[in-house]
């Protein structure tokens, strides 16, 4: 009896180990997605080609910055994704969304002291808001039979 509760006691620290070092491995993979985004941004910022280009740039890192912060699909504009944040009480990130999709969409023509600023104004949301890894997809048994029976029909 003291043998199996000695065993459940190693086991529960054991357990509790492998917690503590998937949770550090996902806060290493978040730091990671933001710091490699950070590295395009920062890339960009340095060689300007031009305004217009830099801004397709950022629109397209920025996206993908909002589509996995939101887990949102990729086709969702920066008036959508404004919306969805000032829902969600953001309205640092809906401002910048705002800006975006009218630097994108007015016509105006858009400087390069505007295209930096929008840069620095998405780092700082870039290290001021983390995207949480997301969970992999599970399938259901269920769903795959039905897929199976269709794809054979």
């Amino acid at each position: 009896m003291q043998l199996l509760t000695i065993i459940l006691g190693i086991l529960a620290i054991g357990l509790l180990i492998l917690l503590y070092f998937i949770k550090k491995a996902k806060k290493r993979l978040n730091h990671s997605q933001s710091s490699e985004a950070l590295r395009k941004i920062k890339g960009t910022s340095k060689k300007v080609e031009s305004p217009k280009e830099s801004l397709e740039h950022l629109s397209k890192l920025s996206k993908d910055f909002f589509k996995n912060y939101l887990k949102i699909r990729n086709e969702t504009t920066f008036k959508e994704m404004a919306e969805i944040l000032k829902r969600k009480n953001e309205p640092s990130l809906a401002e910048f969304c705002e800006k975006m999709e009218f630097q994108l969409y007015s016509g105006k023509e858009i400087n390069k002291q505007e295209v930096l600023g929008l840069i620095d104004q998405f780092i700082a949301i870039t290290k001021s808001h983390k995207i949480k890894p997301s969970k992999p997809e599970t399938k259901d048994k269920k769903d795959l039979k039905i897929k199976e029976v269709e794809s054979k029909v």
